[in-house]
């Protein structure tokens, strides 16, 4: 039985905030679809060795569904000053997904590190999910022509997280060696630079292939432990169970947040859905009728920080994905047992968006959270931002920007060390955006 504490909070009204912004036209090439569902396409980080922002993003261009990945360097002062493509195989004419992603990382020198998947596997499979790893690296500090295959993983993996620190490089993902495991969560390790890496299993809930894990890289300030978010859904139309978190320093030895349960996955096999469900578990649905999703987390000056979001879902499915209306909104800490924040208050009433839409997230940098909320009720929409230092017992809230059309949310930089080296994109969807083909133009936020 999990041990929670709500704790109560107040806020208040700031002024509108002075946010830089830059509005960036990718000519139809900026990819919809996963930014959206769990806001992996558009990869944002801060690099503090030259002072620029790097996006990687998805596109939706290439040979039939066939999508490429291209990198922007932005300056302080959003200027977008070099820009890059790595482009798929044009060969290519099947597809088993159309789902793109790069994911990225820095190492103390600035080298720049980018890990995709390579959009063609050995059954002929295109854009991503089930196909080799990539990953990249610049030769040339901060020049993204540079970048250049530091060494291909072969395997059917989707859903990439990548580490790089004095450790070692880590990459997570979902997946095996052999085949498409839909269940299956895997880590590559290198103590090498990336020339060597080993492959073992962290977890596999046995679901099945109609079942989903969806894992998610956790922000660790303090130290170089690998910090993962599990969000499972037991088949590819249902809505998502629980939210579950794991932790080790070396990708061998996981332990749940206490350190109360720890598991060798190189002796002790891997860890499972049983174990998962015992030691592992923050929050989980009460019943079919709702989706429990998670909305980001940080770990920061020795505490934690998750936001989760319960949402009462449709029935009917819209391309194997469901309807939410949300309805309640928790930060959850952790001190000798998970205590929460509720902050229902602050979404928006009859706030009922598609499962993929993302209108939430909570951002940070090194001193303060922020949750940024995209209230899509009215003729337009209004971007908020409550910021809090102190776990949102209190918080304030300011009005970013009243937009002219309608955006998600893309991603934020994941690394910012101070207030001013935030980075904020949106997604103003071009077409449909329940067509997974649609494109993006990109609205990005800075404060000042």
């Amino acid at each position: 039985m999990i041990l929670q504490t709500i704790i109560s909070q107040g806020y208040s009204l700031q002024h509108q905030k002075d946010f830089s912004l830059l509005y960036i036209d990718t000519k139809g090439d900026g990819s919809e679809l996963k930014a959206l569902d769990p806001f992996f396409t558009y990869s944002v980080g801060y690099n503090a060795y030259d002072n620029h922002w790097y996006i990687a993003m998805g596109t939706t261009g290439g040979a039939p569904n066939n999508r490429a990945t291209e990198v922007y360097k932005i300056n302080s002062s959003l200027e977008v000053v070099q820009s890059y493509v790595i482009p798929l195989d044009t060969s290519i004419t099947s597809s088993y997904d159309i789902h793109p992603l790069s994911v990225i990382d820095f190492d103390s020198f600035g080298n720049f590190y980018l890990s995709r998947e390579l959009g063609k596997n050995s059954i002929e499979l295109s854009d991503g999910h089930g196909t080799n790893l990539l990953l990249y690296k610049t030769t040339i500090q901060g020049d993204l022509s540079s970048l250049t295959i530091l060494k291909t993983i072969n395997g059917f993996y989707s859903y990439p997280n990548l580490w790089v620190n004095s450790t070692g490089i880590f990459l997570t993902a979902r997946g095996n060696i052999s085949s498409i495991q839909e269940d299956e969560h895997i880590i590559h390790r290198s103590l090498d630079g990336g020339i060597n890496f080993i492959t073992k299993t962290v977890f596999n809930t046995l679901i099945g292939n109609e079942g989903r894990a969806y894992v998610q890289k956790i922000q660790n300030y303090d130290t170089n432990e690998i910090i993962e978010i599990l969000n499972i859904r037991k088949n590819s139309s249902k809505s998502f169970e629980a939210v579950y978190i794991l932790r080790s320093l070396d990708g061998i030895i996981w332990s749940n947040w206490s350190g109360s349960f720890k598991k060798n996955i190189d002796t002790g096999g891997y860890i499972t859905l049983a174990e998962l469900d015992a030691n592992f578990l923050v929050w989980e649905k009460p019943n079919n009728e709702y989706s429990i999703n998670f909305e980001g987390g940080v770990y920061k000056n020795g505490k934690l920080e998750l936001l989760i979001s319960k949402s009462l879902v449709a029935d009917v499915a819209v391309e194997g994905n469901i309807y939410q209306t949300y309805e309640e909104l928790r930060l959850y800490t952790y001190n000798n047992g998970w205590t929460y924040v509720d902050l229902s208050e602050i979404l928006p009433k009859y706030y009922s968006v598609w499962a993929l839409q993302r209108v939430l997230q909570l951002c940070w940098d090194s001193e303060n959270s922020y949750i940024i909320i995209i209230d899509k009720t009215g003729t337009k929409d209004i971007v908020y931002e409550y910021s809090s230092s102190n776990n949102f017992k209190t918080y304030t809230y300011s009005i970013l920007s009243n937009l002219p059309n309608s955006y998600y949310f893309g991603s934020h930089s994941f690394n910012a060390d101070v207030n001013t080296n935030r980075l904020l994109c949106l997604l103003d969807i071009k077409g449909d955006i329940y067509d997974f083909n649609s494109s993006a133009n990109l609205l990005l936020y800075s404060p000042k």
